[in-house]
């Protein structure tokens, strides 16, 4: 008989069902070769190491160095020995990309030595609906899963790693940790003061304070602190799809009381609430934090429609646009900063005597490239279950079940965000230029505070240098 060289890939389920242990599947590889005429150098053993999913590839680093060696030319063996078809892969569509590449491309089949396959078509045949039996279960299980993690959050059970504040205990219930509930503490308090999340995380690096994973903060953790109920007893579950920053449909949502302490009071949580609903959702637009005035990026160039950018002496501040300042636009747009500073709070003052003002309504929005994720995972989720339904595994009813699953799910992307009438829109924003008149002519504020006041105000604020005028564009986001 003539010897051929294989290789071994080895992989443990992540599932709870762990079959064989690596050594066990090993063992049976090895005396399938060893009957079959097949030699398995021990550097052509691929073992990957306990837990590593079988649903992506590019998750399994020994995977891949496999694929990578049987890709050298010429392929250094003709055939990937696995204890199941399974353990080489759970998702079909991977599956047969990779087996396509290595039969075609490389030369290397893949065998399966304990689900024998027989030559020609109908061997294909079996070995695709084995694949689809093994993505079905996968798909099963992960269902099965899912149910009882929202049956134990629907009970108020713990089943993550407690956010910054917290330690877990071997009861399940999280206590709090106090010097990290003092990090949680002052972002709260701050934000409600009026900074802003680029400016409290800066402060936060800056005085040596660090996450729980010893990274710095930045906007995107602040923001996950200041909208977790967590913070004042509640546990969220199925608050987001994995992966996503999309919210699902709120009935989909499940907020119930925890049994651990909580660190803000609901006062404090409903007014941050309310405020990070209120920031104005506008793209490419600076923190107030990071400008060196509090009109910075809001006041604009009528020619170019540039930002003017603060400079001159300390006794001669003025706002210049930048693009003239850099030879780009051709007028100049030159104002000095006290003029400006009066001119605006002219225009709140005489805005509050009146009540006459247009704005702007701007509703938040959906990122568009969550969007476009979402309904991409929605598509592939919709085929796999079209091709269990066609393959026999799943039935009529299973399958229409998951179907329009897939469709409350497709139709939630499109739900509008709430909105509110024009008349009560106008009434917050009046309180908020009365805010912002109040803050202008107090010395209790800094310049982030009033930065952020501005902008739930101001779209931007347009000077007209020729004409010497300023015009004010007020929105509510």
């Amino acid at each position: 008989m003539e010897m051929k060289i294989g290789a071994a890939y080895v992989r443990v389920s992540t599932d709870g069902q762990l079959d064989l242990s690596p050594d066990a599947q090993k063992r049976e590889i090895l005396k399938y070769a060893k009957a079959n005429g097949i030699i398995v150098p021990e550097e052509f053993i691929f073992v990957e190491n306990s837990g590593i999913s079988g649903k992506k590839a590019s998750r399994r680093p020994e995977f891949q160095r496999m694929i990578a060696t049987a890709r050298q030319k010429p392929a250094p063996f003709e055939a990937v020995l696995v204890w199941k078809f399974s353990r080489f892969a759970r998702n079909q569509d991977e599956s047969t990309f990779y087996k396509s590449m290595l039969r075609k491309k490389c030369g290397v089949d893949v065998i399966s030595v304990t689900e024998p396959i027989m030559e020609g078509m109908y061997g294909r045949l079996i070995e695709t609906i084995i694949e689809w039996s093994d993505e079905f279960y996968s798909y099963n299980l992960a269902q099965e899963v899912r149910r009882g993690m929202t049956e134990k959050a629907m009970r108020g059970g713990y089943q993550c790693k407690p956010p910054i504040g917290y330690a877990p205990t071997p009861d399940g219930v999280p206590v709090i940790v106090p010097d990290r509930a003092a990090i949680v503490q002052r972002i709260f308090q701050e934000f409600d003061q009026g900074y802003d999340r680029t400016g409290i995380a800066r402060r936060l690096n800056a005085d040596g304070f660090r996450t729980d994973r010893g990274n710095t903060f930045e906007n995107r953790v602040v923001t996950y602190i200041l909208q977790n109920p967590f913070y004042i007893g509640k546990i969220r579950w199925n608050y987001a799809a994995h992966g996503s920053r999309i919210a699902n449909p709120e009935e989909e949502i499940i907020l119930v009381n925890g049994q651990h302490e909580p660190i803000i009071d609901a006062d404090l949580f409903d007014r941050v609430q309310k405020r990070l609903a209120a920031v104005p959702h506008v793209t490419r637009s600076r923190a107030p934090s990071t400008c060196s005035h509090w009109l910075s990026g809001v006041v604009r160039c009528s020619s170019c429609g540039s930002t003017l950018a603060l400079g001159g002496p300390a006794d001669g501040r003025y706002f210049q646009c930048h693009a003239y300042a850099k030879g780009k636009c051709s007028v100049s747009h030159s104002i000095m900063m006290k003029k400006l500073e009066a001119s605006l709070l002219d225009e709140l003052q005489s805005t509050l005597r009146t009540g006459d003002f247009d704005f702007r309504m701007q509703p938040p929005k959906t990122p568009d490239h969550d969007v476009r994720a979402a309904l991409k995972r929605i598509e592939q989720k919709e085929k796999k279950a079209r091709e269990a339904y066609m393959a026999g595994i799943d039935t009529l009813d299973e399958y229409r079940e998951i179907r329009n699953a897939l469709r409350a799910e497709r139709e939630a992307l499109d739900v509008k965000p709430e909105t509110i009438s024009r008349e009560e829109a106008r009434r917050i924003l009046l309180g908020r230029i009365r805010e912002l008149a109040q803050m202008l002519q107090s010395g209790d504020f800094t310049d982030e505070q009033k930065g952020m006041a501005v902008r739930s105000v101001f779209e931007k604020i347009v000077f007209d240098r020729p004409h010497n005028t300023l015009h004010y564009f007020y929105h509510y986001s």
